[in-house]
């Protein structure tokens, strides 16, 4: 069902094995959506690759400075993967969701994670 409302507007996605929307954007990077029927949650997410050599302390100042600076997505260095940065945010469809508010908050979601990565991240953390 997201994964048809995402292509109806031309969005190139599809299903990974767990049932995820994977969709491709524009300049070929990747996001995720993940439903969660029972908490009725939509997770927007996307992973960036930090540099394996920056210390584990330099990566935890950037994802604090990040998580004060804004507001709209959550930053994160999962402890199963020290080289990732997460970026997420939650959606909820309680009541239901009009596919208008989907695509603009996928696309706002987009914006901002990439903006903050861009501006944010500094060259030796790449």
């Amino acid at each position: 069902m997201v994964r048809d409302l995402f292509r109806s507007e031309f969005i190139n996605a599809s299903l990974d094995n767990d049932g995820d929307v994977r969709v491709i954007l524009d300049d070929g990077s990747k996001a995720i959506v993940e439903v969660d029927e029972k908490r009725k949650l939509l997770k927007f997410m996307m992973v960036f690759g930090l540099s394996e050599d920056a210390s584990l302390e330099a990566k935890f100042e950037l994802v604090n400075q990040m998580n004060d600076r804004m507001i709209f997505t959550r930053f994160s260095i999962p402890e199963r993967d020290r080289a990732a940065l997460i970026c997420d945010v939650f959606l909820t469809f309680e009541g239901g969701l009009m596919v208008r508010q989907l695509l603009r908050s996928f696309q706002s979601f987009v914006k901002v994670t990439r903006g903050a990565v861009q501006v944010m991240v500094p060259d030796e953390l790449r």
